[in-house]
Protein backbone atom coordinates (compact mmCIF):
# COMPACT_ATOMS: atom_id res chain seq x y z
CA UNK A 1 0.00 0.00 0.00
CA UNK A 2 1.00 3.68 -0.14
CA UNK A 3 0.89 4.83 3.49
CA UNK A 4 3.62 2.53 4.89
CA UNK A 5 6.21 3.93 2.48
CA UNK A 6 5.39 7.44 3.68
CA UNK A 7 5.54 6.41 7.35
CA UNK A 8 8.88 4.72 6.82
CA UNK A 9 10.29 7.92 5.35
CA UNK A 10 9.39 9.80 8.55
CA UNK A 11 10.00 7.16 11.23
CA UNK A 12 12.51 4.40 11.80
CA UNK A 13 11.35 0.81 11.17
CA UNK A 14 11.50 0.13 14.92
CA UNK A 15 8.70 2.68 15.41
CA UNK A 16 6.42 0.97 12.89
CA UNK A 17 3.81 -1.06 14.70
CA UNK A 18 0.45 -0.77 12.99
CA UNK A 19 -2.43 -1.65 15.28
CA UNK A 20 -6.12 -1.60 14.45
CA UNK A 21 -7.78 1.19 16.45
CA UNK A 22 -10.54 -1.14 17.59
CA UNK A 23 -7.81 -3.21 19.28
CA UNK A 24 -6.68 -0.31 21.50
CA UNK A 25 -7.85 -0.94 25.06
CA UNK A 26 -9.15 1.53 27.60
CA UNK A 27 -6.13 0.74 29.77
CA UNK A 28 -3.72 1.49 26.91
CA UNK A 29 -5.30 4.86 26.13
CA UNK A 30 -5.52 5.82 29.79
CA UNK A 31 -1.80 5.13 30.21
CA UNK A 32 -0.99 7.52 27.34
CA UNK A 33 -2.78 10.44 29.04
CA UNK A 34 -2.66 12.32 25.74
CA UNK A 35 -3.69 15.98 25.85
CA UNK A 36 -4.95 16.00 22.25
CA UNK A 37 -6.54 13.39 20.01
CA UNK A 38 -6.73 14.01 16.26
CA UNK A 39 -8.77 11.73 14.07
CA UNK A 40 -10.19 11.35 10.60
CA UNK A 41 -12.50 8.30 10.65
CA UNK A 42 -13.17 6.45 7.38
CA UNK A 43 -15.41 8.67 5.31
CA UNK A 44 -16.89 6.03 2.98
CA UNK A 45 -19.95 5.27 5.15
CA UNK A 46 -20.88 8.97 5.08
CA UNK A 47 -20.20 10.05 1.50
CA UNK A 48 -22.97 11.14 -0.83
CA UNK A 49 -22.15 8.19 -3.09
CA UNK A 50 -22.91 5.72 -0.32
CA UNK A 51 -26.15 3.90 -1.10
CA UNK A 52 -27.50 3.75 2.47
CA UNK A 53 -26.02 6.37 4.77
CA UNK A 54 -28.46 5.54 7.57
CA UNK A 55 -26.69 2.21 7.97
CA UNK A 56 -23.37 3.89 8.70
CA UNK A 57 -23.06 2.35 12.16
CA UNK A 58 -23.35 -1.13 10.64
CA UNK A 59 -20.62 -0.47 8.09
CA UNK A 60 -17.47 -2.42 9.08
CA UNK A 61 -15.41 0.69 8.36
CA UNK A 62 -17.16 2.48 11.24
CA UNK A 63 -15.99 -0.10 13.77
CA UNK A 64 -12.85 1.77 14.85
CA UNK A 65 -14.67 5.06 15.42
CA UNK A 66 -17.53 3.46 17.36
CA UNK A 67 -14.94 1.71 19.51
CA UNK A 68 -13.53 5.11 20.49
CA UNK A 69 -17.04 6.30 21.34
CA UNK A 70 -17.29 3.42 23.83
CA UNK A 71 -13.79 3.83 25.23
CA UNK A 72 -14.08 7.57 25.82
CA UNK A 73 -17.29 6.93 27.76
CA UNK A 74 -15.45 4.57 30.08
CA UNK A 75 -12.00 6.15 30.57
CA UNK A 76 -10.98 7.67 33.88
CA UNK A 77 -11.71 11.40 33.74
CA UNK A 78 -8.15 12.49 34.51
CA UNK A 79 -6.90 10.42 31.56
CA UNK A 80 -9.22 11.97 28.98
CA UNK A 81 -7.74 14.21 26.29
CA UNK A 82 -8.26 17.94 26.82
CA UNK A 83 -9.00 18.46 23.12
CA UNK A 84 -10.35 16.12 20.43
CA UNK A 85 -10.20 17.21 16.79
CA UNK A 86 -12.10 15.39 14.07
CA UNK A 87 -12.28 15.75 10.27
CA UNK A 88 -14.65 14.05 7.84
CA UNK A 89 -16.82 14.65 4.81
CA UNK A 90 -19.72 17.08 4.98
CA UNK A 91 -22.76 15.11 6.05
CA UNK A 92 -20.93 13.20 8.77
CA UNK A 93 -22.51 15.54 11.35
CA UNK A 94 -25.95 14.12 10.44
CA UNK A 95 -24.91 10.47 10.75
CA UNK A 96 -25.81 8.01 13.47
CA UNK A 97 -22.10 7.62 14.17
CA UNK A 98 -21.77 11.32 14.92
CA UNK A 99 -24.86 11.20 17.14
CA UNK A 100 -23.22 8.47 19.24
CA UNK A 101 -20.01 10.53 19.32
CA UNK A 102 -21.82 13.65 20.55
CA UNK A 103 -23.57 11.68 23.26
CA UNK A 104 -20.28 10.18 24.43
CA UNK A 105 -18.63 13.61 24.53
CA UNK A 106 -21.53 15.19 26.39
CA UNK A 107 -21.42 12.43 29.01
CA UNK A 108 -17.77 13.35 29.68
CA UNK A 109 -18.40 17.11 29.98
CA UNK A 110 -17.01 18.24 26.63
CA UNK A 111 -18.14 21.27 24.70
CA UNK A 112 -18.31 20.67 20.95
CA UNK A 113 -18.05 23.06 17.99
CA UNK A 114 -18.97 21.97 14.46
CA UNK A 115 -17.66 23.51 11.23
CA UNK A 116 -18.03 23.33 7.45
CA UNK A 117 -14.86 24.83 5.93
CA UNK A 118 -13.37 24.97 2.44
CA UNK A 119 -9.83 25.93 1.25
CA UNK A 120 -10.92 29.04 -0.75
CA UNK A 121 -11.90 30.52 2.61
CA UNK A 122 -8.18 30.65 3.48
CA UNK A 123 -7.00 31.76 0.04
CA UNK A 124 -6.27 28.43 -1.67
CA UNK A 125 -7.92 27.83 -5.08
CA UNK A 126 -8.99 24.24 -4.49
CA UNK A 127 -12.42 22.96 -3.59
CA UNK A 128 -12.34 20.54 -0.64
CA UNK A 129 -15.30 21.22 1.67
CA UNK A 130 -15.02 19.24 4.87
CA UNK A 131 -16.64 18.85 8.27
CA UNK A 132 -14.45 19.61 11.29
CA UNK A 133 -15.24 19.46 14.98
CA UNK A 134 -13.50 20.60 18.13
CA UNK A 135 -14.34 18.97 21.45
CA UNK A 136 -12.77 20.55 24.51
CA UNK A 137 -13.24 19.91 28.19
CA UNK A 138 -15.32 22.42 30.10
CA UNK A 139 -12.41 23.07 32.41
CA UNK A 140 -10.14 21.36 34.89
CA UNK A 141 -10.49 21.32 38.65
CA UNK A 142 -8.71 24.65 39.05
CA UNK A 143 -10.03 26.35 35.96
CA UNK A 144 -12.17 29.41 35.63
CA UNK A 145 -12.68 30.81 32.12
CA UNK A 146 -10.53 33.88 31.58
CA UNK A 147 -12.56 37.03 31.22
CA UNK A 148 -12.53 39.31 28.19
CA UNK A 149 -10.84 36.75 25.96
CA UNK A 150 -11.88 37.18 22.34
CA UNK A 151 -12.00 33.49 21.46
CA UNK A 152 -14.04 32.57 24.49
CA UNK A 153 -16.49 35.46 24.20
CA UNK A 154 -16.95 34.94 20.47
CA UNK A 155 -17.64 31.19 20.42
CA UNK A 156 -18.41 29.84 23.86
CA UNK A 157 -22.15 30.53 23.63
CA UNK A 158 -22.32 28.28 20.57
CA UNK A 159 -20.30 25.56 22.25
CA UNK A 160 -23.15 25.14 24.72
CA UNK A 161 -25.48 24.04 21.94
CA UNK A 162 -24.56 20.37 22.32
CA UNK A 163 -26.55 19.81 25.50
CA UNK A 164 -28.67 17.00 26.82
CA UNK A 165 -31.94 18.01 25.17
CA UNK A 166 -30.70 18.50 21.61
CA UNK A 167 -28.32 15.63 20.95
CA UNK A 168 -30.89 13.97 18.68
CA UNK A 169 -31.05 17.08 16.50
CA UNK A 170 -28.67 18.32 13.84
CA UNK A 171 -25.88 20.34 15.44
CA UNK A 172 -25.29 24.03 14.89
CA UNK A 173 -22.58 24.30 12.22
CA UNK A 174 -20.18 27.25 11.93
CA UNK A 175 -19.10 28.24 8.43
CA UNK A 176 -16.22 30.58 9.27
CA UNK A 177 -13.56 31.46 11.85
CA UNK A 178 -13.48 35.11 10.97
CA UNK A 179 -11.02 36.38 13.56
CA UNK A 180 -8.47 33.79 12.37
CA UNK A 181 -8.86 34.83 8.74
CA UNK A 182 -11.26 32.07 7.64
CA UNK A 183 -13.98 34.09 5.94
CA UNK A 184 -17.45 32.87 5.05
CA UNK A 185 -17.43 30.93 1.80
CA UNK A 186 -20.31 32.99 0.43
CA UNK A 187 -18.21 36.14 0.94
CA UNK A 188 -15.26 34.56 -0.85
CA UNK A 189 -17.41 33.38 -3.75
CA UNK A 190 -19.09 36.76 -4.21
CA UNK A 191 -15.87 38.78 -4.32
CA UNK A 192 -15.53 40.85 -7.47
CA UNK A 193 -12.86 39.61 -9.86
CA UNK A 194 -10.57 42.48 -8.95
CA UNK A 195 -10.81 41.74 -5.26
CA UNK A 196 -10.68 38.00 -5.81
CA UNK A 197 -7.27 38.26 -7.42
CA UNK A 198 -5.89 39.53 -4.12
CA UNK A 199 -7.51 36.67 -2.20
CA UNK A 200 -7.04 33.61 -4.40
CA UNK A 201 -3.79 33.03 -6.27
CA UNK A 202 -4.04 31.68 -9.84
CA UNK A 203 -3.29 28.01 -10.42
CA UNK A 204 -0.02 28.99 -12.12
CA UNK A 205 1.48 29.95 -8.75
CA UNK A 206 1.13 26.36 -7.52
CA UNK A 207 2.59 24.60 -10.56
CA UNK A 208 6.00 22.93 -10.80
CA UNK A 209 8.82 24.69 -12.68
CA UNK A 210 7.16 28.10 -12.79
CA UNK A 211 9.84 30.67 -11.88
CA UNK A 212 8.30 34.06 -12.57
CA UNK A 213 7.65 36.63 -9.85
CA UNK A 214 5.02 38.31 -12.00
CA UNK A 215 1.27 38.07 -12.11
CA UNK A 216 0.62 35.54 -14.83
CA UNK A 217 2.75 36.91 -17.65
CA UNK A 218 3.15 35.36 -21.07
CA UNK A 219 6.78 34.57 -20.23
CA UNK A 220 5.71 32.33 -17.39
CA UNK A 221 3.06 30.64 -19.52
CA UNK A 222 5.65 29.95 -22.24
CA UNK A 223 8.09 28.55 -19.68
CA UNK A 224 5.34 26.36 -18.25
CA UNK A 225 4.45 24.99 -21.69
CA UNK A 226 8.12 24.29 -22.39
CA UNK A 227 8.50 22.44 -19.10
CA UNK A 228 5.31 20.46 -19.78
CA UNK A 229 6.69 19.19 -23.08
CA UNK A 230 9.94 17.99 -21.52
CA UNK A 231 8.21 14.80 -20.42
CA UNK A 232 8.12 15.45 -16.66
CA UNK A 233 4.31 15.43 -16.51
CA UNK A 234 1.57 12.87 -17.16
CA UNK A 235 -0.65 13.89 -20.06
CA UNK A 236 -4.17 12.63 -20.63
CA UNK A 237 -3.86 9.92 -23.25
CA UNK A 238 -5.52 10.08 -26.65
CA UNK A 239 -7.43 6.94 -25.73
CA UNK A 240 -9.00 8.64 -22.73
CA UNK A 241 -9.64 11.87 -24.64
CA UNK A 242 -11.56 9.96 -27.31
CA UNK A 243 -13.97 8.38 -24.83
CA UNK A 244 -17.44 9.66 -24.09
CA UNK A 245 -16.33 9.86 -20.45
CA UNK A 246 -13.99 12.73 -21.33
CA UNK A 247 -17.12 14.88 -21.21
CA UNK A 248 -16.80 14.70 -17.42
CA UNK A 249 -13.31 16.21 -17.14
CA UNK A 250 -13.03 19.28 -14.93
CA UNK A 251 -10.65 21.44 -16.97
CA UNK A 252 -8.76 24.40 -15.54
CA UNK A 253 -6.14 26.73 -17.01
CA UNK A 254 -3.06 28.20 -15.29
CA UNK A 255 -4.74 31.59 -14.87
CA UNK A 256 -7.89 30.13 -13.27
CA UNK A 257 -8.52 30.63 -9.57
CA UNK A 258 -10.37 27.41 -8.85
CA UNK A 259 -9.80 23.66 -9.04
CA UNK A 260 -11.91 20.64 -8.15
CA UNK A 261 -11.40 18.39 -5.14
CA UNK A 262 -8.77 15.71 -5.71
CA UNK A 263 -9.68 12.16 -4.63
CA UNK A 264 -7.68 8.95 -4.25
CA UNK A 265 -9.03 7.82 -7.66
CA UNK A 266 -7.39 10.71 -9.51
CA UNK A 267 -5.90 9.48 -12.79
CA UNK A 268 -7.94 6.28 -12.57
CA UNK A 269 -11.43 7.66 -13.08
CA UNK A 270 -12.59 10.92 -14.66
CA UNK A 271 -15.77 12.16 -13.05
CA UNK A 272 -15.47 13.81 -9.66
CA UNK A 273 -11.81 12.92 -9.03
CA UNK A 274 -10.18 16.34 -9.55
CA UNK A 275 -9.23 18.89 -12.18
CA UNK A 276 -6.87 18.44 -15.12
CA UNK A 277 -4.75 21.27 -16.50
CA UNK A 278 -5.07 22.75 -19.99
CA UNK A 279 -1.69 24.12 -21.12
CA UNK A 280 -2.44 25.14 -24.70
CA UNK A 281 -3.01 28.61 -26.11
CA UNK A 282 -6.76 29.22 -26.09
CA UNK A 283 -6.68 32.92 -26.88
CA UNK A 284 -9.32 33.93 -29.42
CA UNK A 285 -9.14 37.68 -29.00
CA UNK A 286 -9.73 39.50 -32.26
CA UNK A 287 -11.23 36.49 -34.03
CA UNK A 288 -14.74 36.35 -35.43
CA UNK A 289 -17.29 33.68 -34.45
CA UNK A 290 -16.47 31.48 -37.42
CA UNK A 291 -12.79 31.43 -36.53
CA UNK A 292 -13.58 30.76 -32.88
CA UNK A 293 -15.82 27.83 -33.82
CA UNK A 294 -13.04 26.45 -35.97
CA UNK A 295 -10.70 26.49 -33.01
CA UNK A 296 -11.55 23.15 -31.41
CA UNK A 297 -9.43 23.83 -28.33
CA UNK A 298 -11.22 27.06 -27.58
CA UNK A 299 -14.64 25.56 -28.33
CA UNK A 300 -13.99 22.71 -25.92
CA UNK A 301 -12.90 25.06 -23.15
CA UNK A 302 -15.96 27.23 -23.69
CA UNK A 303 -18.18 24.14 -23.29
CA UNK A 304 -16.59 23.40 -19.94
CA UNK A 305 -16.24 26.93 -18.62
CA UNK A 306 -17.96 27.48 -15.27
CA UNK A 307 -19.98 24.28 -15.60
CA UNK A 308 -19.25 21.50 -13.14
CA UNK A 309 -19.26 17.91 -14.47
CA UNK A 310 -22.34 17.13 -12.37
CA UNK A 311 -24.34 19.89 -14.09
CA UNK A 312 -23.43 19.12 -17.71
CA UNK A 313 -25.95 17.61 -20.08
CA UNK A 314 -24.26 15.05 -22.29
CA UNK A 315 -24.14 15.97 -25.95
CA UNK A 316 -25.14 12.99 -28.11
CA UNK A 317 -22.85 14.32 -30.83
CA UNK A 318 -19.86 14.32 -28.51
CA UNK A 319 -16.96 12.37 -29.97
CA UNK A 320 -14.16 13.18 -27.58
CA UNK A 321 -11.66 16.02 -27.45
CA UNK A 322 -8.86 16.90 -29.81
CA UNK A 323 -6.50 18.07 -27.08
CA UNK A 324 -3.47 15.84 -27.53
CA UNK A 325 -0.51 17.16 -25.50
CA UNK A 326 -2.69 20.00 -24.23
CA UNK A 327 -4.29 18.38 -21.20
CA UNK A 328 -2.27 17.01 -18.30
CA UNK A 329 -2.76 15.77 -14.77
CA UNK A 330 -1.55 17.74 -11.79
CA UNK A 331 1.56 16.35 -10.11
CA UNK A 332 1.59 15.22 -6.50
CA UNK A 333 3.59 18.28 -5.43
CA UNK A 334 1.21 20.61 -7.24
CA UNK A 335 -1.70 18.98 -5.42
CA UNK A 336 0.21 19.33 -2.15
CA UNK A 337 0.70 23.09 -2.68
CA UNK A 338 -2.99 23.54 -3.49
CA UNK A 339 -3.79 21.67 -0.27
CA UNK A 340 -1.63 23.95 1.85
CA UNK A 341 1.35 21.67 2.40
CA UNK A 342 4.67 23.54 2.89
CA UNK A 343 6.23 22.03 -0.21
CA UNK A 344 9.52 23.43 -1.44
CA UNK A 345 7.83 25.94 -3.68
CA UNK A 346 8.77 27.87 -6.74
CA UNK A 347 10.05 31.39 -6.16
CA UNK A 348 6.75 33.02 -7.02
CA UNK A 349 4.82 31.02 -4.43
CA UNK A 350 7.26 31.97 -1.68
CA UNK A 351 7.39 35.65 -2.61
CA UNK A 352 3.64 36.13 -2.89
CA UNK A 353 2.49 33.94 -0.04
CA UNK A 354 2.42 36.64 2.64
CA UNK A 355 -1.36 36.73 2.55
CA UNK A 356 -1.83 33.05 1.84
CA UNK A 357 0.54 30.86 3.78
CA UNK A 358 1.07 32.25 7.25
CA UNK A 359 4.41 31.15 8.58
CA UNK A 360 5.71 29.90 5.24
CA UNK A 361 8.77 32.04 5.70
CA UNK A 362 10.62 31.53 8.95
CA UNK A 363 12.31 34.28 10.90
CA UNK A 364 16.04 34.79 10.92
CA UNK A 365 17.73 31.62 12.07
CA UNK A 366 14.43 29.73 12.18
CA UNK A 367 14.45 26.25 10.70
CA UNK A 368 11.69 25.57 8.19
CA UNK A 369 10.41 22.02 7.76
CA UNK A 370 9.14 21.31 4.27
CA UNK A 371 6.95 18.50 3.03
CA UNK A 372 8.20 16.08 0.39
CA UNK A 373 7.16 12.69 -0.91
CA UNK A 374 9.46 9.71 -0.34
CA UNK A 375 11.70 9.12 -3.38
CA UNK A 376 10.13 5.67 -3.80
CA UNK A 377 6.62 7.13 -4.33
CA UNK A 378 5.30 6.87 -7.87
CA UNK A 379 3.13 9.62 -9.32
CA UNK A 380 0.04 7.43 -8.90
CA UNK A 381 0.92 6.83 -5.25
CA UNK A 382 1.34 10.57 -4.72
CA UNK A 383 -2.10 11.16 -6.26
CA UNK A 384 -3.65 8.56 -3.98
CA UNK A 385 -1.96 9.93 -0.87
CA UNK A 386 -3.11 13.47 -1.61
CA UNK A 387 -6.62 12.28 -2.38
CA UNK A 388 -6.79 10.62 1.03
CA UNK A 389 -5.32 13.66 2.79
CA UNK A 390 -6.71 16.95 4.04
CA UNK A 391 -6.01 20.63 3.50
CA UNK A 392 -3.37 21.40 6.10
CA UNK A 393 -3.95 25.16 6.15
CA UNK A 394 -7.64 24.76 6.95
CA UNK A 395 -6.83 22.06 9.50
CA UNK A 396 -4.18 24.35 10.98
CA UNK A 397 -6.77 27.06 11.59
CA UNK A 398 -8.99 24.54 13.37
CA UNK A 399 -6.05 23.43 15.54
CA UNK A 400 -5.20 27.06 16.34
CA UNK A 401 -8.77 27.74 17.41
CA UNK A 402 -8.78 24.63 19.61
CA UNK A 403 -5.58 25.69 21.37
CA UNK A 404 -6.92 29.22 21.90
CA UNK A 405 -10.09 27.80 23.43
CA UNK A 406 -8.06 25.51 25.67
CA UNK A 407 -5.99 28.51 26.80
CA UNK A 408 -9.10 30.56 27.47
CA UNK A 409 -10.56 27.76 29.56
CA UNK A 410 -7.31 27.04 31.41
CA UNK A 411 -7.23 23.43 30.27
CA UNK A 412 -3.52 23.19 31.20
CA UNK A 413 -2.19 21.90 27.88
Amino acid sequence: SDSPSVSLSSHSPSQQRPVAIEKLSKKYLEAKKADIWMMSPPCQPHTRQHSNQKEDVNDPRSKSFLHLCTVISEMEYQSLPKIILLENVIGFENSNSCMQWRRALFSRQYHVLHFHLNPPQVGLPNDRPRYYSIAFQRGGSNSNPKKNIHTFDHLFEYAKLDCGNNLDQKPFVHTDIEFLGVQKESDAAQEEDKKLSSVLMPISFFLDHSRSNGDGSDDRDKQQEKDDKNGSFVFVSEKVLSRNASWCFDIVKPNDRRSACFTHSYGKFIRGTGSVLYIGNDSCDGKDDEEKNANSNSAVLEDFKLVSPEERLFDSNWNGMDLKDKLRYFTGTEMARLMGFPVECTQNVRSTNSGIEDGAQGGQGEEIFLFSFPPSCTQKQCWKLMGNSLNVKVAGKVVELALRLANDLCCDI
